[in-house]
C-alpha cells in the first residue's frame, strides 16, 4: 500500500481486535479543547530539573498551515479544530508538546494510522529507542499528541518517555469505537488498516485521479486494509459506505471520468468496473447495495 511515513517512530495507547474493535477514549470529545489540553499537560517537574516554561503557541483551522508547512492537508482534511504547543525546559535543553484537538475519535484514529504507516505493533508497545528518541506520537479519542526532540539527542529520551508517560495518565477513560467491522476479516494482513476521508489520505493508499474522486467531500470515512492471496500476493481492499444507493452510484460514475490516463477500463457493467493500472496489475470496482467495495494492486484480471 503506498503511502508516506511522516513519523518514525510511535506509542501507541489503543489496541486493535479481530473483529475491528478499536480501544479509544471519547469522553474528552465534547469538552473544551482548552480546558481539556491544559488537564492533560503536565507541570514542571514530571522528571527531575524539567520545567513548564509556557504555551508556546495556540492555532486554529487554516493557521496551521504556518506551523506544519506541506503537511496541514491531511490534519484538515481529517478534521483538525485546533492546536495547543507547549514548551519544556531544562537547561538549554527543550522538549514541545503539541496537542491537537480533531473532530472525533475517527479523526484523530485516521490522522495517527495515516501518519504512523501500517507497520505498527497496535499492542501497545514502543518502537526501538533510536527512533524513539526524535518523536513520541499518542492517539487517544479526539486527541492526537506529539512529544518533540528536534536534534534526536538520545540522552532526553528518559524525559520524553517521562512526559509520555504523565501525558498518558492524564488522558480521559477508554471505550470501545468500532471502525473497521466493514472489512472482510477473512486473510487481512493484521495491522494494515487505514481511515481516509478525501483525496490526500486517498492518494497514499491508491492514486485513481486528481480531486475527489470518490466524493468523500469531508464528511465520509472510508476504510482500507491489505490482503493476502492464495499464491501469497498481497492487494487492497477499500469499502466506502455512502448514505444511500443513488449516492455510491454517482461516486462510481465520478470515478470513471475522473480517472487517471494511465489506468485503462477493461470492463464495465452496472456492477461496476475491472481496470489495469500503470504497474501493470490490476483492480475492480464494485458497487453493493450503498457501498463501494474497491480492490486494487492484484496479480492478474478480476472479473466483475
Amino acid at each position: 500500500m503506498a503511502k508516506t511515513l511522516y513519523f518514525l517512530v510511535f506509542l501507541i495507547l489503543l489496541s486493535i481486535d479481530g473483529s475491528g474493535a478499536i480501544t479509544s477514549a471519547i469522553s474528552a470529545e465534547a469538552a473544551d479543547s482548552a480546558s481539556v489540553s491544559k488537564s492533560i499537560t503536565p507541570p514542571s517537574n514530571f522528571c527531575s530539573g524539567w520545567a513548564l516554561r509556557a504555551e508556546k503557541l495556540h492555532l486554529v483551522k487554516d493557521g496551521l498551515f504556518n506551523y506544519i508547512d506541506g503537511a496541514a492537508e491531511l490534519f484538515m482534511e481529517f478534521g483538525f479544530n485546533d492546536l495547543y504547543v507547549y514548551e519544556y525546559g531544562n537547561g538549554d535543553d527543550i522538549l514541545t508538546l503539541e496537542i491537537y484537538s480533531m473532530e472525533s475519535s475517527k479523526s484523530a484514529l485516521g490522522l495517527y494510522l495515516m501518519k504512523c504507516g501500517k507497520d505498527l505493533q497496535l499492542q501497545g508497545k514502543e518502537s526501538d529507542e533510536e527512533s524513539l528518541r526524535y518523536q513520541i506520537p499518542i492517539m487517544k479519542g479526539s486527541w492526537f499528541i506529539l512529544i518533540n526532540n528536534s536534534h534526536g539527542e538520545k540522552r532526553l529520551l528518559p524525559a520524553m518517555k517521562a512526559l509520555a508517560g504523565e501525558v498518558k495518565k492524564s488522558l480521559p477513560d477508554e471505550k470501545v469505537l468500532h471502525v473497521f467491522e466493514t472489512l472482510p476479516g477473512e486473510s487481512l494482513v493484521k495491522n494494515s488498516e487505514l481511515l481516509f476521508r478525501g483525496p490526500c489520505a486517498l492518494q497514499q493508499i491508491f492514486i485513481f485521479g486528481r480531486g475527489d474522486v470518490l466524493k468523500l467531500q469531508g464528511k465520509i470515512f472510508g476504510c482500507a486494509g491489505d490482503y493476502r492471496g492464495e499464491d501469497g500476493s498481497l492487494y487492497t481492499r477499500l469499502i466506502i459506505p455512502y448514505n444511500d444507493k443513488s449516492a455510491a452510484v454517482d461516486a462510481c460514475e465520478n470515478l470513471v471520468s475522473s480517472l487517471d490516463s494511465e489506468i485503462t477500463i477493461l470492463s464495465r457493467s452496472d456492477r461496476g468496473f475491472t481496470f489495469s493500472d500503470f504497474e501493470k496489475k490490476y483492480g475492480v470496482v464494485r458497487l453493493d447495495g450503498n457501498k463501494l467495495d474497491i480492490t486494487v494492486h492484484l496479480a492478474k484480471a478480476p472479473t466483475l
